[in-house]
């Protein structure tokens, strides 16, 4: 599970155009320890998920879908959850 929930955040991350740096700072985390959240090395305690999830302007449990992927389309930040139904969740804190 550590390794979909580390995933999941470095995919949010990215599509989110944070840098490790920056999302540490928001969890109040060192930058090596978020670094071992998305490697899924470090299991996240669930306030930073919490934390995490309100981030990137997501519920909770989708940190911990399989098939998830985050882009941009028209300029808007998007999470795509590939299940057997599609699924878009706009996201609100992305840049």
């Amino acid at each position: 599970m550590d390794k979909i929930i580390g995933r999941n955040l470095k995919i949010l991350r990215e599509a989110g155009r944070f840098t490790q740096d920056q999302v540490a700072d928001f969890l109040k985390i060192t930058r090596s320890a978020y670094s071992n959240y998305e490697l899924g090395e470090r299991e996240m305690p669930i306030e930073v998920l919490e934390n995490a999830a309100d981030l990137f302007g997501v519920e909770l449990d989708v940190l911990a879908l399989t098939g998830l992927f985050a882009g941009r389309i028209g300029g808007q930040f998007i999470v795509f959850v590939a299940e057997k139904s599609a699924h878009f969740i706009p996201c609100q804190n992305a840049r």
